[in-house]
């Protein structure tokens, strides 16, 4: 059985609705009472599993990444300011 949302609610409560999906239920939005589009998971929507530390060694910060001159640098590119 299908699970019947007003646009008003449905913009409110999206995140909840999307997980609700997610796990199978079906949700049809409805415009004055009228069924108008219908929620449901897509065939792969399991949620993406991220492994901790996998991009570990991919990239490394230079030595002088943390040094003031650094800081004053990225300050000075914030702020727009010219040497």
């Amino acid at each position: 059985m299908a699970k019947h949302v007003g646009v008003h609610q449905a913009k409110i409560h999206l995140s909840e609705l999307l997980r609700e999906a997610e796990r199978g239920e079906r949700i049809v939005i409805e415009r004055y009472g009228q069924p108008v589009a219908q929620l449901t998971a897509l065939p792969d929507s399991s949620p993406v599993q991220r492994q901790l530390g996998e991009w570990a060694g991919l990239w490394a910060a230079p030595d002088d990444a943390f040094s003031e001159a650094a800081d004053a640098e990225v300050a000075r590119l914030f702020e727009g300011r010219e040497t």
